[in-house]
């Protein structure tokens, strides 16, 4: 097991989009506002209303992920009056889990075996299935709403078109899908209300060989 003791991760919900339309004006180039912003980098697929053309980046149109905003390009292969698809996913809600959010946070890397024996000679064996990621969050100041809210919205957030990213370390380590883990309760500390606290657990999604991941892999995000 590897343990990062308190850390600030970044949590994203975030949520898929398919064959969303968008039409083009009567001229190019021409900024079209999509009905999402905060648009995940490099998530987008933009085809024909048929689907038998995909578009490229930077050719055919640019993005402004921010702002929920593509810009098609008439130095492309797009016209202008016409309807084509776009396909993206976008954070729908994010969240720094810092000092000021009243949370303290454990990370670890936990190895799952798959099963055990002892050998004549006494060696013990070990089948292992790889590493899985494991997050516990505790709110230890329920007067901060924000955090508890997000957090109860993160453990409901399921979905074939859903997914939520925890980045351990932002701006160091890539980010990963996890899934809400069945730990979910209120404590009341030395059983005298003082106001709840809220723990929370998630797993990564998949199993890593390496522990962590970045010393060898990649992350989901």
């Amino acid at each position: 097991m590897i343990l990062w003791g308190n850390v600030f991760p970044k949590i994203q919900l975030r949520e898929q989009v398919w064959d969303e339309e968008f039409t083009t004006g009567s001229s190019l180039p021409d900024i079209i506002e999509l009905a999402h912003e905060n648009i995940v980098e490099d998530s987008e697929t933009v085809t024909s209303l048929d689907g038998t053309v995909t578009y490229e980046k930077d050719k055919d149109y640019t993005m402004n992920y921010g702002k929920g905003e593509i810009t098609v390009l008439d130095t492309g292969g797009m016209q202008p009056n016409t309807t084509y698809k776009i396909d993206y996913e976008y954070v729908y809600q994010e969240k720094t889990l810092d000092a000021s959010t009243g949370t303290n946070v454990w990370i670890e890397w936990i190895r799952e075996i798959l099963g055990r024996m002892i050998t004549q000679d006494g060696e013990e064996l070990e089948w292992s299935a790889g590493w899985r990621m494991h997050c516990k969050i505790v709110v230890t100041e329920f007067d901060v709403y924000t955090v508890t809210d997000f957090l109860r919205m993160a453990f409901s957030w399921r979905g074939t078109d859903r997914r939520i990213i925890l980045y351990p370390r932002p701006d160091y380590l890539p980010g990963y899908e996890v899934l809400p883990d069945t730990n979910y309760s209120f404590k009341y500390p030395n059983n005298v209300w003082k106001g709840q606290i809220l723990e929370v657990s998630f797993r990564s999604k998949r199993l890593f060989d390496n522990i962590p991941p970045h010393t060898g892999g990649t992350g989901d995000a």
